[in-house]
């Protein structure tokens, strides 16, 4: 397994742990998601954020690099280890609602027509395996899942209808949050 190294960054008033962590707060800032690094202790276990959504939602940054293999399925590389662990202490922890793992690149998935729902529309996995897929909800962007999901993470909302994003949307907006958060050191502020 390939180590990365962590590098202390601020970005929007808060100290992050790596540049990744706060890639993906710039990232939250640019889907208008409402979050909170660090925000408790769960018996020893502190999780990266906590999403404001209808029901909160738990989220672990983990520097994994998601791919896809030749024959089109998700392949984790060398890093099934670190996701298992992280998905063990999740379910250990007294977290009661559902977590979501991301990775140092975008989740791919491989379903449905790639022009709309393609590799980057999935921004990480659901503890429970289904990937985190951006939709178009009622109030923005919204979450949800690939498998069970019609229901929005965020709002709640339940039509069956989901609107998927472009992969090139999503991609853009992750080019756009590592933009914010490149070459920040550990005392440069930065706002959203």
């Amino acid at each position: 397994m390939s180590e990365f190294a962590a590098i202390p960054t601020t970005y929007a008033g808060v100290n992050f742990r790596s540049r990744l962590e706060a890639r993906w707060a710039a990232m939250y800032d640019l889907l208008s998601w409402e979050w909170e690094y660090e925000p408790v202790d769960l018996n020893g276990y502190i999780p990266d954020f906590i999403l404001s959504f209808k029901r909160p939602l738990l989220i672990e940054v983990k520097p994994v690099i998601w791919s896809i293999g030749r024959d089109g399925l998700d392949r984790l590389d060398h890093q099934r280890e670190q996701i298992a662990d992280t998905i063990d202490k999740i379910r250990k922890s007294t977290w009661t609602d559902e977590a979501v793992v991301v990775g140092a690149t975008l989740h791919h998935h491989d379903e449905g027509d790639h022009e709309h729902t393609g590799p980057a529309a999935s921004i990480g996995l659901f503890v429970d395996g289904c990937d985190a897929s951006i939709k178009v909800c009622k109030l923005g962007f919204g979450l949800n899942d690939s498998l069970l999901g019609y229901d929005c993470r965020r709002c709640g909302c339940y039509d069956g209808n989901l609107e998927s994003v472009s992969a090139a949307r999503v991609q853009g907006l992750w080019r756009e949050a590592g933009n914010r958060v490149q070459w920040r050191g550990k005392h440069v502020r930065v706002s959203p």
